[in-house]
Protein backbone atom coordinates (compact mmCIF):
# COMPACT_ATOMS: atom_id res chain seq x y z
CA UNK A 1 0.00 0.00 0.00
CA UNK A 2 2.88 2.15 0.76
CA UNK A 3 4.07 1.49 -2.71
CA UNK A 4 0.62 2.68 -4.30
CA UNK A 5 0.36 5.77 -2.22
CA UNK A 6 3.94 6.81 -2.92
CA UNK A 7 3.16 7.00 -6.68
CA UNK A 8 0.05 8.19 -6.09
CA UNK A 9 1.83 11.60 -4.66
CA UNK A 10 4.03 11.80 -7.61
CA UNK A 11 1.43 11.28 -10.01
CA UNK A 12 -1.20 13.35 -9.78
CA UNK A 13 -4.25 13.48 -12.26
CA UNK A 14 -4.50 17.16 -12.66
CA UNK A 15 4.24 23.17 -18.20
CA UNK A 16 5.76 25.17 -22.05
CA UNK A 17 9.25 23.98 -23.13
CA UNK A 18 9.99 27.36 -23.68
CA UNK A 19 10.46 28.82 -20.18
CA UNK A 20 12.85 26.00 -19.06
CA UNK A 21 16.74 26.09 -19.40
CA UNK A 22 18.38 23.18 -17.70
CA UNK A 23 21.64 24.16 -16.12
CA UNK A 24 24.37 22.95 -13.59
CA UNK A 25 24.80 24.60 -9.67
CA UNK A 26 28.15 25.98 -10.65
CA UNK A 27 26.72 27.50 -13.64
CA UNK A 28 24.39 29.45 -11.89
CA UNK A 29 24.58 33.75 -11.90
CA UNK A 30 25.43 34.27 -8.82
CA UNK A 31 22.67 37.57 -8.83
CA UNK A 32 19.99 35.04 -9.67
CA UNK A 33 21.27 33.08 -6.56
CA UNK A 34 20.96 35.75 -4.89
CA UNK A 35 17.07 36.64 -6.52
CA UNK A 36 16.12 33.15 -5.58
CA UNK A 37 15.66 32.99 -1.55
CA UNK A 38 17.38 29.84 -0.85
CA UNK A 39 20.62 28.61 -2.66
CA UNK A 40 19.48 24.98 -2.04
CA UNK A 41 16.38 25.31 -4.62
CA UNK A 42 14.29 22.79 -2.75
CA UNK A 43 14.72 23.72 1.01
CA UNK A 44 11.36 24.25 2.98
CA UNK A 45 9.00 27.21 2.37
CA UNK A 46 10.10 30.35 2.89
CA UNK A 47 8.71 32.31 5.66
CA UNK A 48 8.66 35.43 3.41
CA UNK A 49 6.62 33.71 0.69
CA UNK A 50 2.74 34.03 2.29
CA UNK A 51 1.08 33.50 -0.82
CA UNK A 52 1.26 32.95 -4.96
CA UNK A 53 0.28 32.08 -7.60
CA UNK A 54 1.27 29.01 -9.88
CA UNK A 55 0.53 29.16 -13.76
CA UNK A 56 0.97 25.77 -15.59
CA UNK A 57 0.21 23.93 -19.26
CA UNK A 58 0.24 20.79 -20.49
CA UNK A 59 3.94 21.04 -22.56
CA UNK A 60 1.53 18.81 -25.46
CA UNK A 61 -1.50 17.59 -25.72
CA UNK A 62 -2.50 14.85 -23.21
CA UNK A 63 -4.78 12.11 -24.88
CA UNK A 64 -5.84 14.71 -27.32
CA UNK A 65 -6.65 17.39 -24.67
CA UNK A 66 -5.16 20.74 -23.58
CA UNK A 67 -4.66 21.15 -20.04
CA UNK A 68 -4.08 24.40 -17.71
CA UNK A 69 -3.80 24.69 -14.21
CA UNK A 70 -3.41 27.23 -11.60
CA UNK A 71 -2.12 26.62 -7.92
CA UNK A 72 -3.09 29.30 -5.65
CA UNK A 73 -2.02 29.39 -1.75
CA UNK A 74 -1.88 31.31 1.21
CA UNK A 75 -0.70 31.28 4.85
CA UNK A 76 2.85 30.09 3.94
CA UNK A 77 1.00 26.83 2.12
CA UNK A 78 -1.65 25.89 4.54
CA UNK A 79 -4.51 27.38 2.31
CA UNK A 80 -4.11 25.76 -1.09
CA UNK A 81 -6.35 25.81 -4.10
CA UNK A 82 -5.90 24.00 -7.82
CA UNK A 83 -7.57 24.88 -10.71
CA UNK A 84 -7.71 22.46 -13.58
CA UNK A 85 -9.15 23.55 -16.70
CA UNK A 86 -9.16 20.79 -19.68
CA UNK A 87 -9.80 21.68 -23.60
CA UNK A 88 -10.92 18.82 -25.57
CA UNK A 89 -11.48 19.32 -29.22
CA UNK A 90 -13.49 16.15 -31.13
CA UNK A 91 -15.91 16.28 -34.16
CA UNK A 92 -15.29 20.03 -34.53
CA UNK A 93 -16.61 20.73 -30.95
CA UNK A 94 -14.17 22.69 -27.97
CA UNK A 95 -15.17 21.13 -24.43
CA UNK A 96 -13.91 22.44 -21.49
CA UNK A 97 -14.23 20.43 -17.76
CA UNK A 98 -13.02 22.11 -14.69
CA UNK A 99 -11.78 20.34 -12.02
CA UNK A 100 -11.01 22.11 -8.03
CA UNK A 101 -8.98 21.06 -5.37
CA UNK A 102 -9.18 23.17 -2.09
CA UNK A 103 -6.97 21.63 0.47
CA UNK A 104 -6.98 23.37 3.94
CA UNK A 105 -7.58 22.14 7.58
CA UNK A 106 -6.51 18.44 7.34
CA UNK A 107 -8.32 17.87 4.58
CA UNK A 108 -8.92 18.10 1.05
CA UNK A 109 -12.18 18.98 -1.10
CA UNK A 110 -12.13 18.15 -5.14
CA UNK A 111 -15.66 18.68 -7.21
CA UNK A 112 -16.17 19.81 -10.60
CA UNK A 113 -17.88 23.05 -9.80
CA UNK A 114 -20.70 22.48 -12.75
CA UNK A 115 -22.01 19.22 -10.59
CA UNK A 116 -22.67 18.76 -6.94
CA UNK A 117 -21.21 16.30 -6.07
CA UNK A 118 -17.16 15.79 -4.61
CA UNK A 119 -14.50 14.01 -2.14
CA UNK A 120 -13.41 15.12 1.40
CA UNK A 121 -10.10 13.24 1.75
CA UNK A 122 -7.86 13.60 5.25
CA UNK A 123 -4.33 14.79 4.47
CA UNK A 124 -1.53 12.29 5.32
CA UNK A 125 0.11 14.49 8.13
CA UNK A 126 3.49 13.52 6.98
CA UNK A 127 3.21 13.38 3.12
CA UNK A 128 0.67 15.89 1.77
CA UNK A 129 -0.44 14.25 -1.61
CA UNK A 130 -0.91 17.36 -3.16
CA UNK A 131 2.81 18.95 -2.40
CA UNK A 132 5.51 16.40 -1.87
CA UNK A 133 9.18 17.53 -0.16
CA UNK A 134 11.56 15.26 -1.78
CA UNK A 135 13.90 16.90 0.40
CA UNK A 136 12.70 15.03 3.30
CA UNK A 137 12.24 11.69 1.66
CA UNK A 138 14.55 9.10 3.35
CA UNK A 139 17.43 7.43 2.06
CA UNK A 140 15.90 3.67 2.15
CA UNK A 141 12.76 5.45 0.25
CA UNK A 142 14.74 6.69 -2.74
CA UNK A 143 16.60 3.92 -2.76
CA UNK A 144 13.50 1.82 -3.02
CA UNK A 145 11.84 3.89 -5.59
CA UNK A 146 14.94 4.75 -7.55
CA UNK A 147 15.00 8.17 -6.86
CA UNK A 148 18.12 10.56 -7.65
CA UNK A 149 18.69 14.19 -6.98
CA UNK A 150 20.23 15.66 -10.50
CA UNK A 151 21.46 18.96 -10.70
CA UNK A 152 19.54 21.98 -11.49
CA UNK A 153 17.15 24.18 -14.21
CA UNK A 154 15.83 27.40 -14.46
CA UNK A 155 12.25 27.60 -14.84
CA UNK A 156 9.82 31.18 -14.96
CA UNK A 157 13.03 32.46 -13.84
CA UNK A 158 13.33 29.84 -10.14
CA UNK A 159 16.16 28.02 -9.66
CA UNK A 160 15.24 24.45 -9.20
CA UNK A 161 16.30 21.40 -7.92
CA UNK A 162 15.78 18.05 -10.67
CA UNK A 163 14.52 14.83 -8.83
CA UNK A 164 14.37 11.15 -11.30
CA UNK A 165 12.40 8.79 -9.91
CA UNK A 166 12.66 4.74 -11.99
CA UNK A 167 10.74 1.97 -10.36
CA UNK A 168 10.74 -0.87 -12.48
CA UNK A 169 8.33 -2.67 -10.61
CA UNK A 170 5.99 -1.06 -11.90
CA UNK A 171 7.23 0.50 -15.01
CA UNK A 172 6.86 4.09 -13.59
CA UNK A 173 9.40 7.11 -14.15
CA UNK A 174 9.38 10.70 -14.00
CA UNK A 175 11.50 13.83 -13.93
CA UNK A 176 10.25 16.44 -10.93
CA UNK A 177 12.03 19.95 -10.63
CA UNK A 178 11.03 21.44 -7.29
CA UNK A 179 11.68 24.99 -6.37
CA UNK A 180 10.75 25.52 -2.13
CA UNK A 181 8.70 22.10 -2.29
CA UNK A 182 6.88 23.19 -5.59
CA UNK A 183 7.29 21.15 -8.52
CA UNK A 184 7.63 23.70 -11.50
CA UNK A 185 8.32 20.90 -14.41
CA UNK A 186 7.06 17.31 -14.12
CA UNK A 187 7.50 14.39 -16.71
CA UNK A 188 5.91 11.40 -15.98
CA UNK A 189 5.78 8.10 -18.12
CA UNK A 190 3.84 4.50 -17.57
CA UNK A 191 3.76 1.72 -19.58
CA UNK A 192 -0.10 3.30 -20.77
CA UNK A 193 0.65 7.25 -20.77
CA UNK A 194 3.31 9.86 -20.18
CA UNK A 195 2.77 13.69 -19.89
CA UNK A 196 4.88 16.57 -18.93
CA UNK A 197 3.80 19.88 -17.51
CA UNK A 198 5.55 22.79 -16.67
CA UNK A 199 5.52 26.17 -15.19
CA UNK A 200 4.75 29.54 -17.12
CA UNK A 201 4.56 31.57 -14.49
CA UNK A 202 5.14 32.58 -10.48
CA UNK A 203 3.61 35.14 -8.68
CA UNK A 204 5.07 35.79 -4.98
CA UNK A 205 2.90 37.36 -2.28
CA UNK A 206 0.07 38.70 -4.10
CA UNK A 207 -3.16 39.10 -2.92
CA UNK A 208 -5.83 35.96 -2.76
CA UNK A 209 -9.00 36.44 -2.07
CA UNK A 210 -10.01 34.54 1.06
CA UNK A 211 -12.93 33.28 -0.76
CA UNK A 212 -10.84 31.06 -3.26
CA UNK A 213 -10.53 29.01 -0.21
CA UNK A 214 -13.71 28.24 0.87
CA UNK A 215 -15.63 25.00 0.50
CA UNK A 216 -18.50 25.45 -1.19
CA UNK A 217 -21.96 24.82 0.91
CA UNK A 218 -23.84 23.25 -1.97
CA UNK A 219 -21.46 20.39 -2.99
CA UNK A 220 -22.48 17.22 -1.69
CA UNK A 221 -18.66 15.64 -0.89
CA UNK A 222 -18.56 11.97 -0.15
CA UNK A 223 -15.38 11.05 2.61
CA UNK A 224 -12.68 9.32 1.72
CA UNK A 225 -10.33 7.61 3.47
CA UNK A 226 -7.89 7.60 1.01
CA UNK A 227 -4.55 4.98 1.59
CA UNK A 228 -2.92 5.18 4.96
CA UNK A 229 1.10 4.77 5.23
CA UNK A 230 2.16 1.58 7.76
Amino acid sequence: MRIIYFLLLLCPLWFACDNKTQVYEDEIPTDMQSQNEWSNADAGPSESIKSGIIHMNSSKPIHGSDIERIIYFDDYGAKRRVETTTLIEAAGQRITTTQITIDIEGFSYSYNPEKKTGYKTAINKNLNPTQLDFSKIDANTMQQFGIEKKGTEIIAGKVCTIYTINYDAMNFSGQYSVWNTITLREITRTADFGYEYVASKVEENVPIKPTYFEVPNEIDFQESSGVEIP
